[in-house]
């Protein structure tokens, strides 16, 4: 069976970093508004490093950083504690339909979600050695 990895709120969260890393990524939100008035695209680009997506995570390190990042994040929406990216542990299965049902409760009470990028937990699953930190 296949896995579905969806971004939230679209796959411009990968480029949602103003720096790798970004310390304030864990917080990173977009609102139903901002998504709705098609405004998310144009603020990514805005803040993204370097504001131009060619210049961003050029190099593996980056990539790898960008992509534990993530999955910290991910990890600590499930768990309501925050694990560093560099942390052994974050590249660990994540629980999809968890994350799924957290964002679905925070669009539904807030009509906010958080930024999060999934497109890269593929690498994990398929090989967690390949996002060691060299």
């Amino acid at each position: 069976m296949g896995k579905l990895y969806l971004n939230y709120p679209m796959v411009e969260a990968f480029y949602h970093l103003k720096s790798i890393p970004d310390d304030d990524y864990y917080h990173r939100m977009t609102a139903l508004a901002e998504l709705k008035n098609k405004k998310y695209k144009l603020r990514v680009q805005q803040e993204t490093l370097g504001s131009d997506y060619r210049k961003f995570a050029v190099s593996r390190d980056q990539m790898t950083i960008v992509i534990r990042q993530n999955m910290a994040k991910a990890h600590g929406l499930q768990s309501d504690e925050r694990i560093d990216w560099s942390h052994d542990g974050v590249t660990q299965e994540i629980d999809h339909l968890k994350v799924l049902q957290l964002q679905l409760a925070l669009l539904e009470k807030e009509e906010q979600l958080q930024v999060l990028s999934t497109c890269g937990f593929f690498i994990a699953d398929y090989n967690p050695g390949f996002l060691k930190m060299t």
